[in-house]
């Protein structure tokens, strides 16, 4: 009977371990620690005495007994074992020490055995979270759980650790009072992590069913990935490294069929081939087959935001082929796969290829295995001939050709009438080349051949069963854009876009569209969707941005550039875009600083110095302006960068009213616009409709100089006679710059009709919003040569809804408001126009016809100097320069 059992307190299981003390003692000793005659003695004895030493009793009991023996007979429960096991381990440490087993020795197996168990737990994190995930990627199910379960082991390491602990060693860790709450707490710490690091994942199966609607109105059901598992890469140019320079073709060929061929599979996204990435790397000045170096891989792919980038080598020996491929990691530049194939037919080898790059991403095999996976040689062809003339012209369409001798032997000369001849021979050499057939309808549109180009297109969809789903639904795009049919080009997209939910193209199509037609509204719906539905495609914001800018919505604008500086701090666009921002709404010094990091980011960069330019043009700083671009213009540059130094330069001599040093640029502006073969994809405009702009842009600098002669209306109207006979859209499209020929000649009702049957042409309604600004303007002109200034001012109004940036129509719009004698909204007018543009002279001219009408002659003559200072270079016979000057002088005499 234990103390407490004598006293007639509660008991608990440490009455139990006084009781096997007590019987431990008697085992030993061979007599009971409280023996005596009467019960009340034998109470007494156990209230009262200690018993004796198991030692003075047995002196060869082992000594840690008789430590053992005394505590479990403590009077005071809370002196004795607090559990079996605490008494269980000290008997074992006792056991070990009579089988010559030492307390240091034990102490020693016990750290290394942990150490172990420590060394096994973190091995099993690792398995999980590398393994696991592939695991779950065959299963199709989201490799997050593997990341989930490795984290989830990793911060639940201190609770296994002293529940090892208490098993290994035998004995509980001395925690004190923590030891309770110590374990729940780090589990509740490792839910509550696991929720923030998860919550926004995807955890549950790598693919998502949708119902879309088919063609004949029934609802079906499609399997599609989630947006988060497509798989991003950008593929380059392949190396050659045959001894056959005659093979340098391939160096586009293959990656772009390959492009194509992984395109087929829904789990990729390969940014529009190698070729759009060539062209954006000779652009800023890059060679692509001149062996970049892994930065300059990794910056371009890091830019695009894909996840993973490809490169390759193919070689030939004999019959014998080998191509070889090495995926990178965009984020870490590591090498994550490489491998070569070998054999002698070069289309099954990129099939190989195309495979085993889908295996190696990850792309379930499941989902390989049954995925329809047409071959290279029937999208394309298996005539390597056939193969050959499509890349070259290929590379002269999309790739910018600094000259005839083009790098690492690829024909790039810009010459169509060459690129039509090799895809002519490429249809000859197999005619049942679809994708050649599309190529060579894009060219004949570039000459302005629209009916040839509409047969090509047609022949191409005859053949568009050797397609893709994706590809032919761009094939069939081409040809009703080709036709010019919008409408059908929306619906396409549509479709498209439902059985394709992931895919941002269609989207882009249809923002196309609606840019095109002027619907800015639809067309930012259009890209904010195509976001949604793929947040890693962060372009989108750049092309947001732009929109949200041109629909006057600066917020909207400003939020979306910053989003692209905050995901790719180290790409020059994003700071450049939100700088024009600032430039456009007259925050000049936020602007300036916007650039000065973007010249950080590319020192060299032209697109920032032209940028930079154009704010000093617009801050006054006109000589800073002139001399930064043509210091510029004297470096080594590409075409486009000479194209857009030309381009601002042009637009800085028409603010200045030096048009005779502006016409003085067309050879050069013409010259550099032909050496940019990629100019026509990246600006949406084709080659004729190029040729057309740079019609328009030097017949408004001379309207604005009014210095038009009346044989120019002929000369341009014998222009449209020979253009008719090869282009009646072209034709047609000269029918604006006559218009403004004839207005400059005081000929307005026959401007007028001109411009009836401009906006009423084929040419307009298929470029849409490109020529409204333009076309509005001159309706507003007509109108004040008529004296309906209200009309004037509709029209000037419309052509800034489309185009904000020009403020000579801002100032065409005040002056129609002053005769309508509507002074405060002149006013406003010219004031919004200056905050974007301080120095524009055309508006502190008008800015001094207005005060000049209403009395305030000082604030008059203050504008009309600020005129002058930005036209005091300007020709003698720039008419509003003179003007200005005779104005001047009279306000001077009053």
């Amino acid at each position: 009977m234990s103390p407490e059992q004598a006293q007639g307190k509660e008991v608990d299981h440490r009455t139990d371990i006084w009781s096997l003390g007590a019987v431990l003692f008697e085992m030993l000793t061979g007599r009971l620690p409280f023996a005596s005659e009467h019960q009340m003695a034998a109470l007494y004895a156990i209230l009262n005495e200690t018993p004796d030493s198991v030692a003075d009793v047995r002196p060869d009991a082992p000594p840690g007994l008789d430590g053992i023996v005394k505590r479990a007979l403590a009077k005071d429960n809370d002196e004795r074992y607090q559990s079996a096991t605490d008494l269980l381990n000290d008997l074992k440490k006792t056991q070990d020490a009579l089988a010559g087993v030492s307390s240091s020795e034990s102490t020693i197996r016990t750290r290394v055995v942990m150490g172990l168990f420590a060394a096994v737990y973190l091995l099993l994190t690792y398995v999980v979270v590398q393994w696991g995930a592939r695991i779950l990627t065959e299963l199709e199910l989201s490799p997050h759980l593997a990341e989930l379960g490795g984290w989830a082991l990793l911060l639940l390491f201190p609770t296994a650790v002293i529940t090892a602990w208490t098993f290994i060693a035998r004995q509980r860790l001395k925690l004190g009072r923590w030891r309770r709450v110590l374990i729940p707490a780090n589990i509740l710490a490792m839910a509550v992590v696991v929720l923030v690091l998860f919550h926004d994942k995807e955890l549950g199966a790598l693919t998502t069913t949708v119902t879309v609607e088919g063609e004949d109105g029934q609802a079906i059901e499609r399997v599609v990935p989630k947006a988060e598992f497509i798989r991003h890469v950008a593929i380059f140019f392949f190396s050659n490294e045959c001894d056959d320079p005659d093979l340098q073709y391939l160096s586009f060929a293959i990656p772009e069929l390959l492009s194509d061929d992984l395109m087929q599979d829904m789990y990729m996204e390969t940014y529009g081939g190698p070729v759009s990435i060539a062209a954006r790397m000779v652009q800023a000045g890059h060679d692509p087959l001149d062996n970049p170096s892994e930065a300059l891989l990794r910056g371009f792919s890091q830019r695009l935001n894909a996840d993973s980038y490809l490169v390759g080598t193919f070689d030939r020996s004999d019959s014998l082929w080998s191509l070889s491929v090495s995926i990178h990691d965009t984020r870490s530049g590591r090498l994550s796969s490489e491998h070569t194939v070998e054999g002698d037919d070069i289309f099954a080898l990129i099939d190989e290829q195309s495979i085993q790059i889908r295996h190696a991403l990850d792309i379930p095999g499941p989902h390989i295995e049954r995925e329809i996976d047409l071959q290279v040689s029937q999208t394309h062809t298996s005539s390597l001939e056939a193969l050959r003339h499509y890349a070259n012209a290929c590379v002269a369409l999309f790739v910018v050709g600094e000259s005839d001798d083009a790098p690492g032997g690829l024909t790039t000369e810009i010459e169509s009438d060459e690129v039509m001849s090799h895809i002519e021979r490429a249809i000859d050499e197999d005619p049942e080349f679809c994708l050649a057939y599309m190529v060579q309808a894009v060219v004949q549109m570039r000459k302005g051949r629209t009916i040839a180009a509409q047969q090509s297109s047609e022949n191409a969809l005859k053949r568009d069963y050797r397609l893709s789903e994706r590809m032919r639904f761009a094939a069939r795009a081409l040809h009703f854009g080709i036709n010019g049919d919008q409408e059908a080009v929306l619906r396409l997209a549509k479709t498209w876009s439902e059985l394709y939910p992931l895919d941002v193209k269609p989207f882009e199509l249809s923002s196309t569209m609606h840019v095109i037609r002027g619907e800015s509204d639809q067309a930012i719906t259009a890209l904010e969707e195509a976001l949604s539905r793929d947040p890693t495609r962060t372009s989108l914001l750049l092309s947001l941005g732009e929109q949200c800018r041109l629909a006057e919505d600066n917020d909207a604008a400003e939020r979306h550039f910053e989003k692209y500086v905050e995901l790719l701090p180290r790409d020059e666009r994003g700071p450049l875009n939100l700088g024009s921002l600032y430039a456009s709404t007259g925050r000049f010094e936020q602007a300036l600083e916007e650039y000065e990091k973007a010249r950080m980011l590319r020192p060299q960069g032209v697109s920032i110095c032209i940028a930079v330019a154009d704010l000093k043009d617009k801050t006054g700083d006109f000589e800073g302006a002139r001399d930064d671009l043509k210091s510029a213009l004297e470096s080594e540059l590409t075409g486009w960068e000479r194209f857009s130094l030309y381009t601002q330069l042009l637009g800085h001599y028409r603010l200045r009213g030096k048009v005779h040093d502006a016409i003085g640029l067309k050879g050069d502006w013409g010259k550099s616009a032909r050496e940019v073969q990629s100019l026509y994809m990246t600006l949406g405009l084709d080659e004729r409709l190029a040729f057309l702009v740079n019609i328009h842009t030097y017949s408004w600098l001379k309207i604005e100089a009014k210095s038009i002669k009346p044989d120019a209306v002929t000369d341009l109207e014998n222009t449209q006679e020979q253009i008719q006979s090869v282009s009646v859209m072209d034709a047609e499209s000269l029918h604006l710059p006559i218009a403004g020929y004839l207005l400059s000649l005081g000929r307005s009702d026959e401007a007028s009709v001109r411009l009836d049957d401009f906006e009423s042409s084929s040419f307009y309604l298929a470029t849409g919003s490109t020529f409204t600004p333009i076309l509005q303007y001159f309706r507003g002109l007509v109108a004040e040569a008529r004296e309906d200034f209200a009309g004037a001012v509709a029209s000037h109004r419309a052509s800034l809804e489309v185009d904000s940036s020009d403020q000579s129509v801002a100032a065409a719009l005040a002056r129609a408001l002053r005769l309508l004698e509507r002074f405060d909204e002149a006013n406003a007018t010219l004031h919004d126009a200056i905050e974007r543009f301080p120095s524009h002279p055309a508006v502190h001219y008008e800015m001094a016809m207005l005060h000049r009408q209403t009395g305030n002659f000082e604030k008059a003559r203050y504008h009309v100097e600020q005129a002058l200072r930005a036209w005091d270079q300007a020709d003698e016979n720039f008419v509003p320069a003179v003007e200005a000057k005779v104005l001047h002088d009279e306000l001077a005499s009053n």
